[in-house]
């Protein structure tokens, strides 16, 4: 079966990426719960610091960054880098994309939004970006948490799907392969059926010639012609 195994590998590539992605969400709004409005308002990044530093350890592959809106009376208005912290596993000297335009989007709308951000030497950014803000007011800041999967989870994920894809295009030759298969086989049984025919026939014909031959060697000496000979095959 092997529709079921490509299709249980795509699945299984997808609900991991599905549960990076909520794992990075949870963290985000447990997280965001943690920082207080007024501390990102004013800016005070050795408290948010403070209160971050120790994620990491937690979530392993993981990646925080706070930002906060500036001059926003009105709308949104621009967003500041304050703070950020990584875990140890995350790649050395690979700068991932910047999560600013994330921030931006969610600091317009005041919605939690997700993103995949693709690093240039492999692997995966699952983000979260969630908004700071009390209950009921626009968003002072705006927290992004990532979470980081290896390049290897993404090639075989990767390769689980092109054998995905490309096992669905063979299925559109399935009938004229099966076409072309039934068509050997059928050219097979009749040559064989022919084959046996006349060998059946010429075996047949070695036998009954000789018997016929004797025959008549037999009807011709009863009608009294003694001069017949027979020549023996």
């Amino acid at each position: 079966p092997v529709d079921q195994v490509l299709v249980a590998a795509q699945e299984i590539a997808r609900l991991y990426y599905r549960e990076g992605q909520e794992r990075s969400a949870l963290h985000a709004r447990r997280i965001g719960r943690l920082l207080p409005p007024a501390t990102v308002a004013a800016a005070d990044v050795e408290a948010l610091t403070r209160i971050v530093e120790d994620e990491p350890r937690v979530m392993r592959n993981g990646l925080i960054e706070i930002y906060r809106v500036v001059d926003a009376p009105g709308g949104p208005g621009d967003l500041a880098f304050l703070a950020g912290v990584g875990s140890a596993n995350l790649p050395k000297g690979q700068l991932p994309p910047s999560a600013d335009r994330l921030a931006a989007r969610v600091a317009a709308s005041g919605t939690e939004q997700e993103q995949q951000d693709d690093l240039p030497g492999g692997g995966v950014l699952l983000r979260t970006a969630v908004p700071l803000a009390g209950p009921g007011l626009p968003p002072v800041g705006v927290l992004v948490v990532s979470h980081y999967l290896t390049p290897e989870v993404q090639s075989w994920a990767l390769q689980a799907t092109a054998a995905y894809e490309s096992y669905q295009g063979l299925r559109v030759l399935q009938t004229p392969i099966q076409g072309i298969y039934q068509s050997v086989f059928l050219a097979v049984s009749l040559l064989i059926l022919i084959s046996a025919t006349w060998l059946g026939l010429y075996l047949a014909k070695r036998i009954t010639r000789p018997v016929q031959m004797l025959a008549e060697g037999a009807k011709a000496i009863g009608a009294g012609k003694y001069d017949l000979h027979l020549e023996a095959e």
